[in-house]
């Protein structure tokens, strides 16, 4: 014999069981969530979804083995590969995708400092400041304006296999002195934040810089190089921070 009080807890019990009974049904085992798995407008989405580059890796290796990267900056004209030839770090400097001699060579980084993947603290992408604005040729024009600064601070590097989404905080006139080396290569986090600060306290006209940009060993930079406009014996740099794509 179920006393009434006991009855009443037993039904509420076959209730709950019920309802959680019904809840696990109405979920289909193919939508398991998993650590793998994100929700994107109230479905599954793999995080796992393998990165489709817009660049056609293959098509540019069949033209040139050495290209292995590609930079976009939107709006601006750099649109360009970017090569490395280990053994010979400024082959490109005056060559063009052929091989040929080229007096605005190709946009390289050099693997003596550099590997082939952007995840070095600090990765810097040589070109030319070429008179019709190819290459590098815009970077000061266009940096050296507050206004445009702001509004061209997107760069974006495509690897085979990712993107790399990029802030420019700083554009600076430079001295010729290898910034690899004048900073130990950065071997160290500590070397990035003395560049940072360096940077920072730059007192060169004509520098501009991101105001809310606060300097920390963690960063990892790209650094655009190029000569200086006027003065070849000097260079230009664009400073960029690497950023979560989600914050872009």
């Amino acid at each position: 014999m179920i006393m009434a009080g006991n009855f009443k807890w037993i039904l509420a019990g076959l209730l709950t069981a019920g309802a959680l009974a019904c809840f696990y049904m109405a979920v289909p085992k193919k939508e398991k969530l998993t650590p793998d798995s994100v929700f994107v407008d109230g479905d599954t989405v793999s995080a796992a979804t393998e990165y489709v580059s817009p660049i056609d890796f293959e098509k540019a290796t069949e033209e040139n083995r050495d290209i292995y990267a590609w930079i976009k900056i939107p709006g601006l004209p750099v649109d360009y590969p970017v090569l490395r030839k280990p053994g010979d770090d400024d082959y490109y400097l005056r060559r063009n995708l052929q091989g040929k001699y080229s007096v605005a060579g190709c946009l390289y980084t050099q693997a003596k400092y550099n590997g082939d993947d952007f995840s070095d603290r600090v990765t810097i992408i040589y070109g030319h400041n070429m008179t019709n604005g190819s290459m590098f040729g815009m970077l000061e024009d266009t940096y050296s304006n507050s206004e445009d600064f702001e509004k061209y601070s997107d760069i974006r590097v495509y690897l085979p296999k990712e993107e790399k989404h990029y802030r420019v905080v700083a554009a600076v006139p430079y001295s010729d002195l290898h910034i690899m080396e004048q900073f130990g290569r950065f071997e160290i986090d500590e070397d990035v934040l003395n560049f940072e600060k360096f940077i920072c306290d730059s007192k060169e006209t004509g520098a501009v810089y991101n105001r809310q940009w606060v300097p920390n060993r963690k960063d990892k930079l790209l650094i655009l190089a190029t000569c200086q406009k006027g003065n070849y014996k000097r260079r230009y740099i664009i400073v960029a921070k690497l950023i979560d794509e989600a914050n872009f």
